[in-house]
């Protein structure tokens, strides 16, 4: 029998709520695990990504599709500091004194781009598609050198043979000290050519590494303003 001093009926009736309370707590808990536990996982699929470069150059990726569009944010991001870091890269190169008096040797690089080549509900299909990829980017790379070797030979024996023509009725000697005159011409042009291609290495490079700095100051968190 329940007591029927006031204060008594207050404490129990006080209990009572909060063991009421306590128990829908502990149901809208239950629920909610179990509506977690129970909804489907999302499924894994997979993309191959084609990416132009700074260099214009073509790598390709296998990726998730998550980490495919986080690349592409990624890169979308990296777009808009393309120009500063150029910019700053030039001004560093124009202050250092082992560059100073040589041109920056490259214009500012195109932001990178990302195609997406196809998406896969299966890792392996996905990997056929980026090896075949690679395959054809190895062959093309490997054709374009070749190719690159005959055009620097047949330009050496176009530039020898109009030099050759002046040597008309020479003897066998004097034209045998041309043609090493004209090889070692030709070989402190290729040797110039080879200057020229490692600076334009150097200065992407230099251009890439601000970049990098860039993106990392854009990524960290501003201090609030007190």
């Amino acid at each position: 029998q329940m007591s029927s001093n006031p204060a008594v009926v207050a404490v129990i009736s006080l209990l009572l709520v909060s063991a009421a309370h306590a128990d829908l707590d502990l149901f809208e808990n239950v629920v909610k695990e179990k509506s977690r536990s129970s909804a489907p996982a999302r499924k894994v699929t997979y993309c191959v990504v084609k990416v132009s470069e700074f260099d214009k150059t073509t790598t390709y990726h296998l990726l998730t599709s998550a980490e495919g569009s986080e690349m592409y944010k990624e890169l979308s991001s990296e777009s808009r500091l393309v120009r500063k870091a150029y910019d700053t890269a030039k001004r560093d190169w124009r202050a250092d004194e082992a560059t100073k008096r040589k041109r920056f040797p490259i214009m500012c690089p195109m932001a990178r781009r990302l195609t997406k080549m196809g998406e896969y509900r299966k890792r392996a299909d996905a990997e056929k598609k980026y090896n075949t990829y690679i395959a054809r980017e190895a062959e093309k790379n490997g054709d374009g050198r070749d190719e690159d070797r005959n055009k620097d030979r047949k330009e050496k024996e176009r530039a020898w043979n109009r030099r050759s023509q002046r040597l008309h009725g020479a003897s066998e000697a004097k034209r045998q000290k041309a043609r090493r005159d004209f090889d070692k011409d030709w070989a402190e042009d290729s040797a110039k050519d080879g200057d020229r291609s490692a600076a334009k290495a150097q200065a992407l490079e230099a251009f890439k590494a601000k970049l990098a700095e860039l993106k990392v100051l854009a990524a960290t968190p501003k201090p609030a303003a007190e």
